[in-house]
């Protein structure tokens, strides 16, 4: 098998459990290594769908997590600040 992406998912609510974590969990060449939500109880979305940590903001999951995409998908409201910050990790893991 080739790479295996390792993805973060900021944001699990109704449509995100409709269509991208169904064909994210799905694809050989995607480990789903972090999610950040709100919910008081995550565990049962980490068992549905594979994940195998949990952050309550993106800021921790950056912090903690060697990934190599995040899927933002929660409203659109947070997508900006959100995006920025993944792609400051990002940046600070290249220098």
């Amino acid at each position: 098998m080739s790479k295996r992406f390792r993805i973060g998912v900021v944001g699990a609510g109704n449509i995100a459990n409709i269509a991208q974590l169904p064909t994210l969990a799905t694809r050989e060449d995607v480990e789903l290594r972090a999610l950040v939500d709100l919910a008081e109880d995550p565990g049962p979305k980490l068992r549905r769908w594979g994940i195998q940590n949990f952050y309550r903001s993106i800021e921790e999951m950056v912090d903690a997590e060697e990934l190599d995409a995040a899927f933002i998908l929660t409203p659109r409201s947070e997508h900006a600040h959100q995006t920025r910050v993944a792609l400051e990790a990002d940046r600070k893991s290249v220098v």
